[in-house]
């Protein structure tokens, strides 16, 4: 029995899938035998991937996203027509993620994004994003340590 049987992507008229890091939800190449909800979650998954393939009226488009295709089960390869791969920003678009990353923050009016685009060689648009968040964490920080120089000990001494 499906558990899939009746979901809206069965039953509508077209549906699309889309999943990023597909390597974490179908990484079943695994050495080691798979603990039984992984076991049934792969058999279901591949089921319903199977059902997508054969039947004439479906009309489904799944795409996957992963920074490790190699992780990828040989099954599910197979179920993939296409792959793309999408290399790394260059420093242009480095920039302009970081613009669209920054747009409605507080940030210094004169910011030059060309020069942080720079120093972020090799960086994803995934690293410049957790970048940018590890960044806004600085005043705090700065802000602590001020506070630390006038009170040495936790307020809870005190």
């Amino acid at each position: 029995m499906s558990l899939w049987k009746d979901h809206p992507v069965m039953t509508s008229s077209r549906s699309s899938l889309s999943g990023d890091k597909s390597n974490h939800t179908t990484r079943f190449k695994m050495s080691a035998p798979l603990p039984n909800s992984q076991q049934i979650m792969k058999t279901e998954f591949m089921a319903l991937w199977d059902r997508f393939s054969t039947d004439p009226n479906a009309r489904v488009m799944v795409l996957a996203a992963t920074n490790r295709p190699s992780e990828l089960d040989e099954a599910i390869m197979r179920r993939l027509p296409q792959a793309f791969e999408i290399g790394m920003p260059e420093r242009k678009e480095r920039a302009e993620i970081l613009k669209v990353t920054l747009k409605g923050e507080r940030v210094e009016p004169d910011i030059d994004y060309d020069h942080l685009a720079r120093l972020c060689e090799g960086y994803t648009g995934s690293y410049i994003f957790e970048l940018c968040k590890k960044a806004a964490y600085f005043p705090i920080r700065e802000i602590l340590e001020e506070e630390r120089k006038w009170r040495p000990y936790p307020l809870s001494f005190i």
